[in-house]
């Protein structure tokens, strides 16, 4: 992967890091797939976790995509 990041963005191999997934995909995957897509937003609501861009973004998306949603967390930050 890095390689090829290297050789498309003609970017020599010391600018770029390549961090995996953190998250087992073997062992966390959806059984179900579900035809409605939903994002859910696990941060808090500090001002420096932009959540306007998020919420910007998203109303592209629901443009794009009609029947979308998204569900903010019920923790308190």
């Amino acid at each position: 992967m890095k390689s090829d990041l290297v050789e498309s963005l003609n970017k020599h191999q010391s600018s770029i890091w390549v961090i995996p997934n953190s998250i087992d995909l073997e062992r966390f995957r959806p059984r179900h797939k579900n035809p409605e897509q939903a994002a859910l937003w696990a941060g808090n609501t500090k001002r420096y976790k932009r959540l306007d861009h998020l919420l910007k973004t998203f109303k592209n998306v629901e443009e794009e995509i009609p029947g979308q949603s998204l569900y903010p967390n019920r923790l308190r930050g």
